[in-house]
């Protein structure tokens, strides 16, 4: 009896010990953990896809946490950027973490631990690598449209046509359209706006024409606030009589 007895206080000392951890264990696997990200760079109303970041640009991470067993509001969040710890951005119930991507075209490396109240870590670190994007432009027409040379988008216009060109931009950190400046040149020359409050659009009168020829259409957008950031498009334009 006294060896039973042993035993099973053995055994209760045991199953103490390893209740705590199989606790952790088993609430480890019941979360799921997806990081996901946005930014405020601007984007035209029609643009379906995700905002991509700039040099400048604010970045907003969210930890999504899937479980019935855990309160993500008290769990414990540590966030690190390129590596270094975040410490006015961690804490319990801190699942968003914003920062700033700077001034390099370096991209930026975030990793996430959650720990729960106890201190016990939660699964593995979470990994996010975000790279800087480059502003673009896209070119709107009403005119035929011939595919691209290269990266060079194509156009044909005719004799006696009136040809309409508008500018979309993508990816500034801007608000709205009013914040940039606008260039236009035809064959090298400065192109004339018809319309001075809308310097997004170029329009075209295309008198009778003789013969066929063709000239580059550069168009270039600059942010406002900060001229380093700016985007060009070059565009081939195809005159037919």
């Amino acid at each position: 009896m006294i060896i039973f007895k042993k035993n099973l206080y053995f055994l209760l000392v045991l199953v103490f010990f390893l209740l705590p951890i199989a606790l952790i264990q088993g609430q480890s696997s019941d979360i799921e953990v997806v990081l996901t990200w946005s930014t405020n760079t601007y984007t035209h109303p029609t643009y379906t896809g995700k905002a991509l970041p700039d040099r400048e640009s604010s970045v907003e991470v969210v930890a999504n946490i899937f479980s019935q067993e855990v309160n993500p509001q008290e769990l414990v969040y540590n966030w690190f950027l390129d590596d270094r710890i975040q410490n006015e951005n961690s804490g319990e119930g801190k699942q968003i973490f914003r920062f700033n991507m700077g001034g390099s075209s370096a991209k930026k490396s975030i990793k996430l631990e959650i720990k729960n109240q106890e201190g016990a870590t939660i699964g593995q670190p979470y990994y996010l690598v975000i790279k800087p994007q480059e502003p673009e432009i896209i070119l709107k027409t009403n005119s035929l449209f011939n595919g691209y040379f290269g990266i060079t988008p194509k156009y044909q216009v005719s004799s006696n046509k009136k040809i309409v060109f508008s500018v979309q931009p993508y990816f500034f950190n801007i608000k709205n359209i009013e914040e940039l400046n606008y260039q236009w040149e035809l064959g090298e020359e400065k192109a004339v706006l018809t319309d001075e409050k809308s310097p997004d659009i170029l329009t075209l009168e295309i008198g009778q024409l003789v013969n066929s020829f063709t000239r580059n259409l550069v168009v270039k957008a600059e942010n406002k606030n900060n001229p380093l950031q700016k985007a060009r498009l070059t565009a081939e334009i195809n005159f037919k009589p």
